[in-house]
């Protein structure tokens, strides 16, 4: 007896030092591990990091249990939760009640093509848990789909956000006032809205980001009712096909959309050889002299907006479209000349997804060498040249075209090794700082960068550029055209020269 009671005496104490390091962990480094492994953890998984590390031990759970800001981001899937969703709903209340009195950041969505849609009772028996919580709502996230259903219970919180800062609606069909009274709320973005010009929200936003937006009159109209934006992001991919409305009998012909304190606009267009749209930007909208960056998809629509106003803003990202079509002529050099040439202030310059590239080698070129001159005769100011051939987003859209664009990367390639290779002496005070340049392969060899290229490129290292090449290499195919997957990135590899 006596034996067996030293054994077991002996496997306690054993057990008790092995837990002794776990015990003697700081809090801090306990937090930082808890905060870095817990992104995108459902609030309704009890086989989570956070209930996990919990039962860890005694020490461990009483710093997770007293941090209530562990617990402040609840994300929720409801296509993840099974037909027996009331546990699920047990553990989100008690995660709910462990973040105390502080700010939430809620995120609920249902998946896209999901096997499990969820029902209009289990969605609206979740949002109403969340409900019980608006007033501590700091941001909010909601991805419902097009149910109505889905967003009845959203519409007992109108008035009851009072410390919402940041907004994301996709596909809401609730009432059009819920969010319209929200003191805090400074940042809104909505997604798939069909009446958008209904929907009310507070006049103090600063930062807007609408998608499937039109810019008619009536969608310019709705815009001015938000006059403090200081970010402004349109994506516009309506089917308006009235040829004009610059002179529509609609009393809207003298409407005149201004943004005081505007300092960067995105838009992003789908539809094509729309007369309207360029008519609209030239026309209807006035940019302020605050306006520091723009970033569009179209160069044609935006080569009018610059001609009528004296802009001054300082970096400039043309993103071209996603697919190539044989009636979308790529803009040729003289017209992307015309639209940089009075950006005499522009320090940064992007140009993104460049399927086929044509004239652009010689843009490349002036921007690159025209620089060295002293003083330099084109965008003196210029600092930083990024651009990219091929898409990182939907590389698998130009995939057809692919070894038109292979060539042309490598004479991207030949005539910056050739040309590069300038005399220090030649370079001027106002010289590029850096260059980005992205190069995305399809089932093709990732050039390889030998020591005379670097000595190429010394030259460049020496007086203080940033010169960097990304070259990443794809591999598979989508089974369909619907398949909304870009391919694998097999292989990334960067190399950067760089002074510092």
């Amino acid at each position: 007896m006596l034996q067996r009671r030293e054994e077991a005496i002996h496997v306690r104490d054993r057990a008790k030092r092995a837990l002794f390091p776990l015990r003697r962990v700081p809090a801090e480094i306990i937090l930082e591990v808890t905060e870095y492994a817990r992104d995108d953890e459902q609030a309704t998984d009890a086989n989570g990091i956070l209930w996990v590390m919990g039962k860890v031990c005694g020490s461990w759970r009483e710093i997770i249990l007293g941090t209530p800001s562990l617990w402040t981001n609840v994300f929720v899937d409801l296509s993840s939760s099974a037909s027996d969703y009331k546990k699920d709903l047990v553990v989100l209340r008690a995660w709910l009640d462990r973040s105390k009195d502080l700010p939430l950041n809620v995120r609920v969505r249902t998946t896209k093509r999901s096997p499990r849609a969820p029902s209009n009772q289990m969605v609206n028996e979740f949002l109403r848990v969340f409900v019980e919580h608006c007033k501590r709502w700091q941001s909010a996230h909601f991805n419902l789909g097009l149910v109505p259903e889905h967003w009845l219970a959203l519409s007992q919180i109108k008035g009851q956000l009072p410390m919402l800062q940041r907004l994301h609606l996709d596909g809401y069909l609730g009432p059009h006032d819920t969010f319209q009274i929200a003191p805090m709320l400074q940042s809104v973005s909505l997604g798939h809205f069909q009446h958008l010009s209904s929907f009310d929200l507070p006049s103090e936003i600063t930062h807007f980001t609408v998608d499937s937006f039109s810019l008619q009159c009536a969608g310019l109209q709705y815009l001015s009712r938000y006059s403090r934006l200081i970010e402004l992001a349109v994506n516009d991919s309506s089917s308006f096909k009235t040829p004009s409305i610059v002179a529509r009998p609609d009393g809207n012909d003298q409407l005149l959309v201004t943004f005081p304190q505007l300092q960067k606009l995105h838009f992003t267009f789908k539809e094509w050889g729309r007369r309207d749209i360029k008519e609209v930007l030239a026309t209807k909208l006035v940019l302020p002299t605050s306006l520091e960056h723009v970033e569009v998809s179209k160069l044609s629509y935006f080569g009018d907006l610059v001609a009528r106003h004296q802009c001054s803003f300082s970096s400039l990202t043309i993103n071209h479209p996603y697919y190539i079509s044989p009636n979308i002529p790529v803009p040729s050099v003289k017209e992307v000349l015309t639209v940089l040439r009075p950006l005499s202030l522009l320090t940064t310059l992007s140009l993104h997804r460049l399927h086929d590239l044509g004239d652009y080698l010689v843009l490349i070129e002036e921007l690159i060498i025209r620089n060295y001159e002293s003083p330099p005769s084109f965008l003196p100011h210029l600092k930083h040249l990024t651009f990219s051939i091929g898409d990182d987003e939907d590389s698998w859209h130009f995939s057809t075209n692919f070894h038109d664009l292979e060539f042309h990367s490598s004479e991207v390639f030949d005539m910056l090794r050739s040309r590069w290779n300038v005399p220090a002496e030649l370079i001027g005070p106002h010289r590029l700082e850096s260059f980005v340049y992205t190069m995305n392969l399809h089932e093709e060899k990732v050039p390889a960068l030998g020591s005379a290229e670097m000595t190429q490129f010394d030259v460049l290292r020496r007086q203080g550029m940033r010169v960097e090449f990304n070259f990443v290499e794809f591999e598979g195919k989508p089974t369909s055209e619907d398949d909304d997957g870009s391919y694998e990135i097999k292989r990334w590899r960067s190399d950067v020269w760089s002074p510092f």
